[in-house]
């Protein structure tokens, strides 16, 4: 367990205090203060019943915390989603366990999140308060014990109090009012919930000496996998990129970059039938509409972006749903889903027919197109001819050759393949290599360095030589302290993008740098903190965490680096 400050400034939480509860469909984020703060349904795209994250003063929440001056110690318990909190107070100590209902074999009936409160030692009074988000239609009831009186006040807050001895349990949970289910009482539900994760775990093949760390943020991955193969970005919307800033966007749809990267990281630790299930997943929508950038859950084209009139987090506006990357054109795509069809059939997972179809067809496109402009893997809103963009179709035409060379794709397609990845190659080495800069630069003529290009070394794209010099490069321009951010330029609008710093201790780790990057490692996860859900970006200099959490592409970006370490 770790502690956790639960002191808030102008009625906001550092995002750092907030831990993750899920079911695979809807998220919520609890704070070290016994607030919830944030929960959307009837998935996490849906109606925001609980929104104090993005509204101090009007948003919904759902508190239980003691009476008075309390300090926190929380964690995860042992492989599970299911969170305790131990609060210390003058008078004795108390555990708050949390979590969501679920049963053996994953997430069953409504979302449902459940609390209980256990007295270790003299006695903690506590209270129990729910107010719903101003903005959400939808009724959710609080259910409690018959001896806990609940009130109700006139601003829609309702409350009660409670004094918990040594030995003595309150449970409580929290659903859609028209869904909450009679069933098992609260306490019970909560450990079917922490079985049901321990037995996904369970299934997890991870070794090294990052084992345990590798498991917290595989089940941190897991509470973004829909039961239907779907995986979000982010679990939220709106959180800051910088403090105050106007970049606060909605990551709670499927991007199939971030949903592919997530596929390899769940391969890499065992969970190949997850991973098999969000593959099919894109396949679908990619066979329905093309080439997309980001699908909603329901798998149809993510909505455009509309402004909330909520204030958001620390004044943070606008605050957003939808994003405008649904309408832009991006070839990172093509070496997305190839990379992650590989992935899949060295686990042992066969493509049938309609993916090897939508597979070659997704070859064929990137062979005719690898040359246009685009947004890139940054979604900048200048098009060009990144150089992230052309590795990726140049790893795409590398993958569709390899399944060819396997069977897997029909061979037609193989000569224009082969032939259009050996020019993508020449074009890169040619035209978006620095002589000044000694790196791979973000785009033709440019001197921008820009941290994806760290990926080089994963994909083994390019001499050796190339590969450190552009790591050391990126270190250079892009590095603050034990962070890195993504591109130049870009220092001043943004904090550090947390999964670049990954990639570098990655790339450094599979060029035989191992002692450095594991010195780097360790120090990241120590500056991080938190209690195993990790957020997009952190403040340069100060580490305060920013952006969406979970991010899952800050998750598995760190498995990846992890792996590398224990690989060597």
């Amino acid at each position: 367990m770790a502690p956790q400050t639960s002191r808030r400034r102008q009625g906001y939480l550092p995002l750092e205090s907030y831990a993750a509860l899920g079911d695979g469909r809807s998220i919520a984020l609890s704070g070290a203060d016994g607030s919830i703060d944030w929960w959307c349904v009837p998935r996490l795209d849906g109606e925001r019943v609980l929104d104090r994250l993005l509204d101090a003063a009007d948003g919904g929440r759902f508190e239980v915390r003691p009476v008075g001056p309390f300090s926190v110690d929380r964690g995860y318990l042992p492989d599970s989603n299911v969170l305790a909190t131990e609060v210390t107070t003058p008078g004795g100590r108390a555990r708050l366990v949390e979590g969501m209902a679920m049963e053996p074999g994953g997430a069953r009936g409504p979302s449902q999140i459940l609390r209980r409160v256990v007295g270790l030692e003299g006695t903690v009074r506590f209270r129990v308060a729910f107010r719903p988000g101003r903005s959400s239609s939808v009724s959710c009831e609080l259910r409690a014990s018959p001896e806990i009186p609940l009130r109700r006040r006139r601003d829609d807050l309702l409350e009660g109090r409670f004094l918990l001895a040594d030995g003595q349990e309150q449970a409580f949970s929290l659903a859609v009012a028209s869904e909450a289910p009679a069933g098992p009482p609260p306490g019970r539900r909560l450990d079917q919930a922490d079985a049901a994760w321990r037995g996904w775990a369970r299934g997890l093949t991870i070794e090294g000496p990052h084992a345990a760390l590798v498991r917290r943020h595989a089940l941190a991955l897991k509470l973004l996998c829909a039961p239907g193969g779907a995986i979000p970005a982010a679990g939220t919307t709106s959180l800051p990129e910088i403090m105050g800033g106007e970049r606060n966007w909605d990551f709670r749809y499927v991007w199939v970059r971030d949903a592919a990267y997530t596929i390899e990281a769940l391969v890499q630790v065992g969970a190949v039938e997850d991973s098999a299930r969000a593959f099919a997943w894109l396949i679908e929508r990619i066979a329905e509409h093309g080439p997309r950038v980001v699908f909603d859950l329901d798998g149809a084209v993510a909505p455009t972006d509309e402004e909330l009139d909520v204030p958001g987090y620390r004044n943070s506006r606008p605050a957003h749903v939808g994003n405008l990357a649904t309408g832009q054109r991006q070839h990172g795509v093509f070496g997305d889903m190839l990379q992650a069809a590989v992935r899949l059939v060295d686990a042992g997972r066969p493509l049938d027919a309609g993916a090897a179809r939508v597979l070659g067809a997704l070859a064929d496109e990137c062979a005719r197109c690898w040359d246009r402009p685009d947004a890139g893997l940054w979604e900048l809103s200048e098009m060009r001819r990144y150089a992230n963009s052309r590795l990726s179709c140049w790893q795409a035409l590398a993958c569709a050759v390899d399944l060819a060379d396997r069977g897997i794709l029909a061979e037609p397609g193989r000569a224009a393949w082969t032939v259009e990845r050996d020019r993508i190659a020449a074009w890169i080495e040619q035209r978006c290599w620095s002589e000044a800069r000694q790196a791979y630069v973000a785009w033709p003529g440019s001197e921008a360095i820009d941290a994806s290009l760290a990926l080089v070394v994963r994909l083994g794209f390019g001499a050796r030589p190339r590969q450190e010099a552009t790591i050391r490069a990126i270190d250079e321009a892009l590095r603050s302290g034990l962070f890195h951010h993504r591109l130049s330029g870009v220092q001043d609008s943004e904090g550090c993008f947390l999964a670049c710093s990954f990639w570098i201790i990655e790339a450094k780790a599979r060029l035989g740098r191992r002692e450095e990057a594991a010195a780097d490692f360790e120090a990241l996860v120590v500056a991080l903190g938190g209690v195993g859900v990790l957020p997009e970006m952190a403040e340069a200099g100060t580490g305060r965490w920013l952006g969406n959490m979970p991010q899952g592409l800050t998750h598995l970006a760190l498995i990846q680096a992890a792996a590398a370490l224990t690989q060597g």
